[in-house]
């Protein structure tokens, strides 16, 4: 089942900031067993974000929508959303409470501007934040359920996990497994030519680049007919990989090549000095 990631604000288009939300959100949709087949970033202006939701709406089962939730000028997300599914926005007086509440727990009185942080499209499922003042909200848009969160990862992130998972849980495949290679000493082209032929003879077996200076990271994704059936090919796979590649594989997912030589030098008894 495919998933598409599409992420709202100027600040995103403009490179002022970097989009940390669709890496890690992808990376955790790819675990749940969906295809994450699309990332879009889209600025602030409405009528291109609605265009991106109805596109979106026909494309994929699952959407993830992040930012442009806030209380100012330019969050123009549920704006979109609304006008998207050709509903009117409505306002949850009890959202709008809440958000006064987390104020006074400052000392602070709510700006009135906050007040649209408790506007949503007709029908749609608040999706609660305990953690800031912009709830989400999911939705259904032709054939793709939707999930509209803030922008601000700590948020994003805790909606994900109480709200988004249990939701999408039962719409996932899971089927996948991935398993990750670092190597030292081989260029990108190198480590691919070592394993040209992989992907032709393992059935369901996808293989991805990353050159991360000094290392290259090679994924072996299976998938397969059961979680663990794709777990136990990929290790076997992952291993036929290392025979290939020799003493050029220095590890896996979490050990990097500098622990890989800390790691050395500690078991054979030396010291070692850096300068800079």
């Amino acid at each position: 089942m495919t998933a598409g990631l599409l992420s709202i604000g100027t600040e995103l288009t403009r490179g002022e900031l970097v989009n940390t939300n669709a890496a890690w959100l992808g990376e955790e949709l790819t675990g749940l067993g969906f295809d994450v087949v699309e990332h879009v970033t889209v600025d602030d202006e409405l009528e291109r974000i609605v265009t991106a939701l109805h596109r979106f709406a026909e494309t994929h089962r699952v959407v993830i929508v992040t930012g442009g939730l806030g209380p100012t000028s330019d969050d123009l997300t549920t704006e979109a959303a609304a006008r998207a599914a050709g509903v009117a926005l409505r306002r949850d007086d009890s959202v709008v409470e809440g958000i006064r509440e987390k104020f006074k727990l400052f000392g602070r009185v709510m700006p009135e501007s906050n007040a649209k942080q408790g506007d949503f499209p007709e029908g749609a499922e608040i999706l609660l934040n305990p953690v800031g003042t912009a709830p989400g909200f999911a939705m259904t848009l032709g054939q793709a359920r939707f999930f509209f969160v803030p922008g601000v990862p700590r948020e994003m992130k805790h909606i994900f996990g109480e709200s988004i998972v249990p939701a999408i849980g039962a719409l996932a495949e899971p089927r996948t497994h991935q398993v990750h290679l670092r190597t030292f000493g081989m260029t990108e082209s190198g480590v691919a030519e070592a394993l040209r032929g992989l992907e032709k003879t393992h059935e369901g077996l996808t293989l991805g680049y990353r050159a991360h200076f000094p290392e290259i990271e090679v994924k072996v994704h299976v998938r397969a007919g059961s979680v663990a059936e794709a777990e136990r090919r990929s290790l076997a796979i992952a291993e036929e990989a290392r025979t290939r590649r020799g003493d050029a594989v220095v590890g896996g997912r979490d050990e990097a090549f500098a622990d890989v030589v800390a790691r050395a030098v500690r078991a054979a008894g030396k010291t070692l000095a850096v300068a800079e």
